[in-house]
């Protein structure tokens, strides 16, 4: 009699999940529809699409950069500045070599996908080697063998997407050039202020375009001169074209 009832236990206890199993293999699930996701999206603004600052095989942003510029011997000739000295004051200068200087750093300080705005700097000094500096009667052959030339400049870079495709971008730099030393600054007024901004497309990850305007000092006047940026990278990569005319191409 003990012997039956395990048996029935045993036989209840394999029927079970066969049951269980059978009822899980009849019984039909409705398919879910994705479809009702389409539309959804996240609250920050990770979500929205903003047309990236820079396309596909464009040359790298330089964050740090230094370098060194030698140029070999020349003659140099300055006229009289000052009226009434006559032309003793005229005089060609010789000069050995001109070499010196260049540090520049662009640091991002709000990277965001709404926008991204960098500050930078920049020192850039001229020294003259002449043959005879002290045969130098001429100001200013004289100052270029005692100062040289140096350029210390404070620049900032404004990246604005509006959308997917749509962006503004915008420059402004203030310049202090002349033959001036550390502790001894010329006076502020000399300073030079430009500012360039462009409105442009992004219709790809390999093309961008933008129209713009630029206040410049590029042919030593003030002058206002529009420009257009073009960046076009092939689809294999194999080449490409970045321009900002008519400062570079």
């Amino acid at each position: 009699m003990r012997l039956i009832n395990k048996t029935w236990v045993l036989l209840v206890a394999f029927a079970i999940p066969g049951i269980a199993f059978a009822q899980e293999d009849t019984t039909s699930t409705e398919e879910e529809d994705y479809s009702m996701y389409d539309d959804f999206g996240y609250a920050d603004e990770a979500s929205v699409q903003y047309a990236n600052a820079k396309v596909i095989g464009i040359s790298p942003a330089r964050f740090i950069s230094i370098g060194y510029d030698y140029q070999a011997g020349y003659d140099i000739s300055a006229a009289s500045m000052l009226d009434g000295l006559g032309d003793n004051m005229a005089q060609t200068g010789s000069v050995l070599s001109t070499q010196g200087v260049r540090l520049a750093a662009n640091v991002p300080v709000l990277s965001k996908n709404s926008i991204l705005i960098q500050l930078g700097g920049q020192y850039w000094n001229m020294n003259y080697n002449f043959d005879n500096p002290d045969d130098l009667t001429n100001p200013l052959l004289q100052t270029l063998n005692e100062n040289g030339l140096s350029t210390v400049g404070l620049n900032t870079t404004i990246y604005k997407p509006f959308n997917g495709e749509t962006f503004m971008l915008a420059q402004a730099n203030v310049d202090m050039n002349g033959d001036f030393a550390f502790g001894d600054f010329q006076p502020m007024k000399y300073n030079r202020y430009s500012l360039a901004v462009l409105m442009g497309k992004r219709p790809s990850d390999y093309k961008q375009w933008a129209f713009g305007l630029s206040r410049t000092y590029r042919a030593g006047e003030l002058n206002y001169v529009p420009i257009f940026m073009y960046n076009y990278t092939s689809q294999n990569e194999k080449w490409g074209v970045e321009a900002l005319l008519p400062a570079r191409g």
